[in-house]
């Protein structure tokens, strides 16, 4: 489903990633899906203010099982400066946002605000991972592109995201071997490495050479 304000980017929402949002709403016991939406919302911000800053057009915010993505518009394509710039835009906001809520807290002796302020920092530091589809590995990827080439580039991100995957994958084992029920960084894990290789240019070449045979 899609809709287009005539005035802003078009968003595109698909079928899959409401039926995940809704069961975890349903699931969510302890209320925390509230704080992490409005968490998102304030990284996706850092992420529009920095793209305006750089002179580039949002076409398109889709969300999907892979998370939010930003479809810029037109080209060339911005500065790889511009890139990084637009990829830790929002995991510092997130992190400002954090800073500003514990002290909102502290001065009006609020606790909802520190438990955004924890989910805010959580999402932004989680999004500094070198892991393609998160904005480190955008970043990281933006880097190497500007000093290898977008081949070597590639290639080497997606060996990093790899060893980001089985690291985060290594400390949910950990986890759930400490609580014997918590698999919530497991199920991160799958959920990064199964939209890694969805997204990986390497698997879709493999899948196009299939199809030939």
């Amino acid at each position: 489903m899609s809709s287009r304000d005539s005035s802003g980017p078009r968003i595109s929402v698909s079928l899959p990633s409401v039926l995940l949002f809704s069961a975890l709403f349903y699931l969510d016991s302890q209320n925390l899906m509230i704080y992490f939406v409005a968490a998102a919302v304030l990284h996706e911000c850092g992420h529009f203010l920095a793209v305006k800053l750089c002179g580039g057009r949002i076409e398109m915010l889709r969300l999907s099982l892979i998370g939010a993505e930003i479809v810029l518009a037109g080209t060339p394509m911005l500065p790889h400066s511009k890139e990084v710039a637009i990829a830790l835009a929002g995991p510092a906001m997130s992190v400002l946002g954090a800073a500003a809520a514990s002290l909102l807290g502290t001065l009006l002796f609020y606790d909802d605000l520190y438990v955004f302020a924890g989910v805010s920092l959580l999402l932004g530091l989680f999004n500094l991972l070198p892991v393609r589809i998160l904005d480190g590995g955008r970043a990281i990827s933006s880097i190497l592109e500007l000093h290898l080439g977008q081949e070597r580039a590639d290639s080497i991100a997606f060996l990093l995201s790899l060893l980001g995957c089985m690291l985060i994958t290594s400390f949910g084992v950990y986890v759930f071997m400490s609580t014997g029920y918590n698999i919530t960084m497991l199920f991160i894990a799958v959920f990064l490495s199964c939209s890694l290789l969805i997204k990986s240019e390497i698997v879709k070449s493999i899948v196009n050479m299939s199809k030939k045979y």
